[in-house]
């Protein structure tokens, strides 16, 4: 019959223009580094074989060079490998690298302030109030060192309750360094055992390994509605309005008892910036409070604890117990696995310790002070 000659005309166009669209949803467009075959609406299911990322990311650094590219989705991401590569794009071609991708998690997190989400007028405006704020009070290296050693010495006494007796020594490490932030941003310290500094904490450590499973919704939305929370988005943002809770106790105090000619720390310059140029600008950015501490902290933490607790300690593995994988966790950054320590006290403690004794006590807080 005719109409069954039809039939089968419009079957094999069909099948030719699904065809051409799945060609056409499977290339790579011109100029995009080499990857792994794209999958209409996945993307490259590379990542989601079950392997450790870090694992994956290095057999393609393998496969494809130090460039190469893969899609998540509909969103193409690139990567970069090697010392070379890195110089190439981050110091020669600066400007162009410069400008960060904007995500479901960002934008929600941000809210377009501050500068971890931003990009353009409103991060060069915080970034420049940030660094030079960030100097004056905590970044110069004196005053660092000093920050950092007198909590050090906080931290050695809590660790030295647990010599000779396995422990986790991450909880305290992680309130540790969470200290000495304190110490710069709100200009004191707060006491190990205090609850509210403890959920705060804590919800940061949680969302430092969660935010590596939530970042499929970043590609995939509409993820973030399924039933239950299988990608511990929610349990992000509920981590978040805990630490904003924290944080805006803390902020509330200093705008009670802000003196504009007693400028004590990186929240009251932060309070003052934000007078000044609510004066003179009003379409300023002068409303968020998220800002990155930089490269100088974290290697002077890193330096003066190492070397304060490798001066006082020993540290050994737990006897009996396998020492934990070297892969760590997939997080926003690769965090190691959770695993027991032994400190053992050295005989004789170094006459050069690192530890200063007549420093300035910081402000102790707790919440009971509050």
């Amino acid at each position: 019959m005719w109409y069954q000659s039809v039939e089968d005309v419009v079957s094999f166009f069909i099948f030719i223009l699904t065809g051409v669209l799945i060609w056409m949803l499977m290339r790579r467009p011109k100029g995009i580094p080499p990857g792994p075959v794209r999958i209409p609406i996945l993307g490259s299911t590379a990542l989601f074989t079950g392997t450790h990322p870090g694992d994956v990311l290095a057999s393609l650094q393998r496969q494809y060079g130090d460039i190469f590219s893969i899609y998540v989705g509909n969103k193409l991401l690139i990567f970069f490998n090697g010392y070379e590569v890195f110089k190439e794009a981050f110091v020669k071609n600066a400007a162009v690298f410069s400008t960060k991708a904007s995500t479901l998690i960002t934008e929600k997190l941000g809210q377009g302030k501050g500068i971890v989400s931003t990009n353009g007028v409103t991060w060069k405006e915080q970034r420049k109030f940030t660094l030079g704020a960030l100097k004056e009070f905590g970044l110069r290296k004196a005053n660092l060192e000093l920050r950092v050693q007198t909590e050090l010495k906080a931290f050695i006494a809590a660790i030295e309750q647990m010599v000779n007796v396995p422990f986790d020594i991450h909880d305290v490490t992680q309130t540790a360094i969470a200290n000495v932030i304190c110490s710069i941003t709100f200009g004191q310290r707060f006491d190990y055992n205090d609850p509210e500094f403890r959920q705060y904490v804590q919800g940061i450590d949680e969302n430092m390994q969660d935010v590596g499973v939530s970042t499929v919704v970043n590609f995939f939305p509409i993820l973030e509605h399924l039933p239950g929370d299988p990608f511990k988005i929610k349990k992000v943002f509920k981590n978040i309005k805990k630490m904003e809770k924290f944080i805006e106790g803390v902020v509330q105090r200093h705008l009670e008892d802000f003196d504009e000619s007693n400028i004590k720390d990186f929240t009251d310059a932060y309070i003052k910036e934000m007078g000044l140029q609510s004066e003179n600008n009003p379409d300023t950015s002068f409303t968020g409070k998220r800002s990155c501490f930089g490269e100088p902290l974290a290697k002077a933490e890193l330096f003066i604890f190492l070397a304060g607790i490798l001066q006082q300690f020993t540290l050994e593995c737990t006897p009996g117990v396998k020492p934990p994988s070297l892969k760590g966790k997939f997080g926003v950054t690769n965090v190691p696995e959770r695993f027991n320590i032994k400190i053992v006290r050295r005989s004789q403690t170094p006459t050069n310790s690192v530890l200063i004794e007549n420093t300035e006590t910081l402000e102790t807080s707790t919440s009971e002070s509050n």
